[in-house]
């Protein structure tokens, strides 16, 4: 893929990272970070999505109340709406953990957890 799409998804995805937290916050809910994983290589039609939640209570919170399904029909919104190429990238996975396990088992590295 040349070099401009891929900036233009790089900044799709980071774009939508703001939005999403913000709207997260709107609704009430507290995320401790989001991660975007994607190479947009002709190889790879995929791109990985990390939802951090404050504490591992909070994720479990947030997956039994359906939080994270919202969420992820949220994000794929948040990105159609600001042209994220599907057809070239459809496969959008979301992974969801907690800020408290990548301290307690990653040694606080978001490198070694997304590894």
């Amino acid at each position: 893929m040349e070099q401009a799409k891929v900036a233009k998804h790089f900044a799709i995805l980071c774009d939508t990272e703001e939005k999403c937290l913000l709207w997260a916050r709107q609704v009430g809910v507290s995320i401790h970070r989001l991660e975007s994983v994607a190479t947009f290589e002709d190889w790879d039609e995929s791109a990985h999505i990390w939802v951090f939640f404050p504490t591992d209570e909070d994720l479990q919170t947030q997956k039994q109340g359906g939080f994270t399904k919202l969420l992820e029909a949220k994000y794929r919104e948040l990105l159609s709406g600001a042209g994220y190429d599907f057809e070239s990238f459809p496969h959008l996975k979301f992974g969801f953990d907690s800020h408290q396990n990548v301290q307690e088992n990653f040694e606080g590295s978001y490198f070694y957890r997304l590894r």
